[in-house]
């Protein structure tokens, strides 16, 4: 018999991997984080513990993300997001022009308008933010798509037929919301690289909510979706800091 090949090994992979209940992905990561840090070397611990200390408001972000992962398992969880999810989705009025406005909207949190944004910051002269952001989108975007592939989560449209789906369907899975990463990543890295001034900091996250409330108008996300995406997008834009940091002051 001949061999399977890479992608028929791949699809068995991914086939035995999506039988997974997520209970057990989550705690089979938590269990390989752990083995890593009692494994690490003494200093290393070391310099772990105390960087965290000093990054308490990053570390919240975290933790806040982990017990939202979790609540995932928690079925009377997935009823609440149910209701909220159909009040925004069908409740009211629902004009093709309060829909093109949604969906234009909800763009701010794609790949696409992060590739222009950067442009913009490359046009402006401003080299060093143009690379900084550039690299902190894509490394989202497959961290984004490695957490769809652990968790497994269906989108509302393909488990719900009351869904109303505004626009095309997204193919992946569901949590966490990568427009709403995406969208919360951008403003925490407005935010913290140029000093932006109260008001120009609550417009952009302001913004970004409108793209975390889009995505579940137009039928795509549920509300954890949308509150994991904002904590991690969030939670890049100040590992992002430190990690500019790091790289100047080494050097490289």
């Amino acid at each position: 018999l001949a061999k399977p090949g890479f992608k028929g090994l791949w699809g068995k992979i991914v086939s035995f991997t999506s039988g997974i209940p997520n209970i057990f992905r989550i705690l089979g990561s938590v269990a390989v984080l752990l083995v890593l840090l009692v494994l690490a070397p003494l200093a290393i611990r070391n310099e772990f513990w105390t960087t965290l200390g000093s990054h308490v408001v990053l570390i919240s972000f975290l933790l806040v993300l982990c017990l939202v992962s979790l609540s995932l398992i928690w079925t009377p969880g997935q009823r609440i997001d149910v209701r909220i999810l159909l009040f925004l989705n069908l409740r009211g009025k629902r004009s093709a022009f309060w829909d093109g406005i949604m969906l234009t909207i909800t763009q701010i949190g794609s790949g696409i308008f992060a590739f222009l944004f950067a442009a913009i910051l490359g046009i402006a002269g401003d080299q060093k933010h143009m690379y900084t952001f550039l690299l902190g989108s894509v490394s989202l975007l497959l961290l984004v798509e490695f957490l769809k592939f652990l968790f497994q989560r269906s989108r509302p449209y393909v488990v719900l037929n009351s869904v109303r789906v505004v626009g095309s369907q997204d193919s992946g899975r569901s949590f966490p919301s990568g427009h709403t990463s995406q969208a919360f990543f951008m403003a925490t890295f407005m935010t913290v690289n140029f000093d932006l001034h109260i008001a120009a900091a609550i417009a952009f996250f302001a913004t970004a909510f409108l793209v975390a409330i889009t995505r579940m108008y137009v039928g795509m996300h549920y509300p954890r979706d949308v509150l994991g995406g904002a904590l991690l997008g969030v939670s890049w834009g100040l590992i992002g800091v430190l990690v500019t940091q790091f790289i100047f002051q080494v050097g490289f």
